[in-house]
């Protein structure tokens, strides 16, 4: 089953469309290799530097992240 990038991130507020579409493109990363590290699913290494930025950023809070896929995942399982 392919999971799309879109349906992970819909409910997903950071407070900037720049950083929700940071946090698809890590996903969608991930998506493909999830046991990977972050610099084994990047390709380049500003990659590797803009998700462990985005990670260390005051901006983005865990509980947003969490509850977003949470939500994502309860409406895949319905």
């Amino acid at each position: 089953m392919s999971i799309s990038t879109f349906l992970e991130t819909q409910y997903l507020d950071l407070g900037d469309k720049r950083r929700n579409q940071r946090f698809a493109t890590i996903v969608r990363n991930h998506l493909g290799y999830p046991e990977g590290s972050i610099p084994g699913v990047n390709r380049y290494f500003y990659g590797v530097k803009a998700e462990y930025n985005f990670y260390k950023s005051k901006l983005v809070e865990e509980e947003k992240l969490k509850a977003a896929i949470q939500l994502a995942t309860a409406e895949r399982a319905m």
